[in-house]
């Protein structure tokens, strides 16, 4: 078991991986938001009717988020070709660093992976213009995390193995988990976090905290659950998800 900025990491492994290097790597990176002094604001599992793979598949390809998902596409850069993204990102960078904030990628997932560790990713990405965080109409959610005292309107996504995604804004965050029911069925868990001294009612509404990751999960359950289907027919024939895949 590792504790790892207020997170509880436990492997059922005989042997299980170094947490030296996801310390080395994520640590600078993730103390200006402050998790350990974080609290759930709501948590909540959707039943999902497909094998976990899927699930994780969806998660991790964007090729659908445009048009599965207007309500994520409208406000977070990163579901357009890199050329497009890239100066969203730089302008990030400077507002990041004036924030606290350091813009660092790391991608050492899969055949990346450094030996004897989990997989490890770190993105700083931006957020369209008039978006502080991710929320219905861009403006703040909550009170900001860690010791932030100004927005740099962007969002980090962090993966500490493939199965434990989590976004991190300047006033939440954001934890996935993909859990396994049977080969058929799956439950997609979120957990949402804010400052442990932010007040319900007062400080954060819940409505509008979880919004944008609610309806962007029931629109991935239907997506999931067609491909499931797919699968499980003889006669199905995949295609290309949008133009930009050929560009992949």
């Amino acid at each position: 078991m590792q504790v790892f900025h207020g997170l509880i990491f436990v492997s059922l492994a005989d042997r299980p991986h170094s947490f030296a290097r996801v310390k080395a790597e994520l640590d600078p990176l993730l103390k200006p938001f402050g998790l350990a002094r974080t609290k759930i604001a709501h948590r909540a599992s959707y039943p999902v009717r497909a094998n976990w793979k899927l699930l994780v598949e969806n998660y991790n390809e964007c090729y659908h988020c445009t048009s599965a998902h207007p309500e994520f596409a409208r406000s977070h850069a990163t579901h357009m070709v890199a050329e497009r993204v890239a100066p969203f990102n730089q302008a990030l960078a400077s507002r990041s660093q004036a924030a606290g904030i350091t813009p660092a990628y790391i991608d050492l997932i899969g055949s990346a992976r450094p030996d004897g560790a989990p997989d490890i990713a770190y993105n700083r990405y931006s957020l369209f213009e008039n978006y502080v965080t991710g929320s219905e109409d861009g403006k703040p959610l909550a009170p900001l995390l860690g010791n932030l005292t100004t927005y740099d309107s962007g969002a980090s996504d962090v993966y500490i193995g493939i199965l434990n995604p989590m976004l991190i804004y300047c006033d939440h965050a954001v934890i996935y988990r993909f859990i396994p029911v049977d080969k058929d069925h799956s439950l997609q868990e979120i957990i949402w976090l804010v400052k442990e001294d932010a007040v319900e009612g007062r400080d954060y509404d819940r409505a509008r905290l979880t919004w944008l990751w609610d309806v962007t999960t029931h629109a991935d359950k239907h997506i999931i659950e067609k491909n499931q289907q797919g699968i499980n027919s003889r006669y199905y024939q995949p295609g290309p998800f949008v133009e930009m895949e050929a560009y992949a």
